[in-house]
């Protein structure tokens, strides 16, 4: 397949999954749409397996992983993995955990691959994800790349809305705390002018 006709059928999934991540106010993402369009075109061989690779995408995004993952480290400052060192330990245990229980559950997945990819996607971020891909695609499991992004997917079904409000109640808390502080401010100063309107008749009245 020719490089132009490739990126035009990506484009045009990406699209669509856009549109229905729109129409549902972003409670569907367009990763999940998009991700489960690529899983179906490809176990129902509608996708060419290698319509990825012919995008000539991949290539692209292998090159700007570079540059991101450098970016990422020069974040990173060992003062606060010091300061922090207890998150440090649960988020390391959580991640060796995940990935134990997963390869433990192999059979359950029908393959060790799939097991490995869904560590990327369960216990990491897009950059785990894109490195699982790019190592999927390079055996030619196609099918094995789009598990991370499809998990990661779901993860936002789920986590989207548990973030919108956990966020909103923590929004209405901050709220009530300044409207609170603002009373209390407005009752201090109206109390203040008050007590100087008092003297200030006090003193005309002896002085």
């Amino acid at each position: 397949m020719s490089s132009l006709l490739s990126i035009t059928i990506i484009m045009l999934i990406w699209t669509v999954s856009d549109f229905v991540s729109k129409k549902t106010k972003s409670l569907v993402s367009s990763l999940l749409v998009a991700s489960l369009i690529f899983l179906v075109g490809f176990k129902s061989e509608l996708l060419p397996p290698t319509v990825l690779h012919d995008s000539s995408l991949l290539a692209l995004g292998t090159t700007i992983l570079g540059f991101i993952i450098i970016h990422i480290g020069t974040m990173i400052r060992l003062a606060e993995f010091k300061r922090h060192w207890r998150t440090v330990v649960i988020g390391v245990s959580a991640t060796l955990g995940i990935v134990g229980a997963l390869v433990l559950g192999t059979p359950l997945l029908g393959s060790l691959n799939y097991s490995i990819a869904a560590a990327a996607g369960v216990t990491g971020g897009t950059i785990s994800v894109i490195l699982a891909q790019d190592a999927a695609l390079k055996f030619g499991l196609t099918s094995v790349a789009v598990l991370p992004v499809l998990i990661t997917a779901f993860q936002g079904i789920i986590g989207f809305p548990l973030t919108s409000l956990i966020l909103k109640r923590e929004a209405q808390r901050i709220k009530r705390e300044d409207d609170y502080h603002a009373i209390v401010e407005t009752s201090m100063t109206t109390r203040k002018l008050s007590y100087q309107n008092r003297f200030k008749q006090l003193r005309e009245r002896f002085l």
